[in-house]
């Protein structure tokens, strides 16, 4: 194959960088000298999507640790009240914040605040969810 003197240049410049990262270089011909290149840049790019796939992976991982600071509160509805028979969870980091977001969402026309479905009777008492107001 024909190479001009940019190429020839160039496959200098690889042989050279590869002697000082420790790989024996010296004697390659230009032809295995483009196959290394070939396969560095291949290399490359594979690790380039491998990094942005950890970046996507440490973001959703991210995301998951702040949901798992929060946790569930559920809070009812009082028998004559709209909502009777029903229960809301919310996601948040403490009571007081779960209690917050409870109020600017239903005001304080609601029942109670419990830990657990359990505590909040939701099998005792057959209530059900509430998704969206």
């Amino acid at each position: 194959m024909s190479r001009d003197k940019e190429q020839i240049a160039l496959l200098d410049d690889i042989r050279k960088q590869l002697v000082i990262l420790g790989y024996p270089a010296e004697d390659m011909s230009y032809d295995e000298l483009e196959n290394v290149a070939e396969a560095l840049v291949k290399l490359i790019g594979m690790l380039g999507q491998m990094f942005d796939a950890l970046g996507e992976t440490a973001v959703i991982f991210a995301e998951l640790a702040c949901t798992l600071e929060e946790r569930s509160y559920y809070f009812t509805f009082g028998q004559d009240q709209k909502h009777s028979g029903k229960y809301v969870a919310i996601r948040a980091e403490d009571f007081h914040s779960a209690r917050r977001k409870m109020v600017k969402r239903f005001g304080t026309m609601w029942a109670g605040q419990y830990e657990s479905k359990q505590a909040a009777g939701v099998e005792r008492y057959g209530l059900e969810e509430l998704h969206d107001e």
